[in-house]
């Protein structure tokens, strides 16, 4: 349980066979080991986009950001539907210029 990724990776898993319920609640239970994994809160992104809940999902983005923006930039890279959402450039865009100021 202590190991951070398999929280991500199980929770895909139960994704991928249908069992949404059981993926959402593995995600629960990593962050109550890791409540700072940015890859935890892009999977719930992941999810809640799929399930067009969009509003809820930018905010999960927005978590995974603050946490670790180069991380969370990577996994997006990985799926290119989420590309042509100009929402999520956007937000992505907004980091970027966020941390050029730093």
């Amino acid at each position: 349980p202590k190991t951070k990724d398999i929280w991500y990776d199980l929770s895909g898993v139960y994704w991928e066979m249908g069992d949404h319920i059981k993926a959402l609640e593995t995600l629960e239970k990593g962050l109550l080991v890791d409540a700072k994994s940015c890859k935890i809160h892009f999977r719930r992104f992941e999810f809640a986009y799929e399930q067009g809940r969009t509003k809820i999902s930018y905010q999960y983005l927005a978590q995974a950001m603050e946490i670790d923006s180069e991380m969370t930039l990577q996994l997006m890279s990985e799926i290119e539907l989420l590309t042509i959402d100009s929402n999520l450039l956007d937000i992505i865009e907004d980091y970027k210029r966020r941390s050029e100021d730093k």
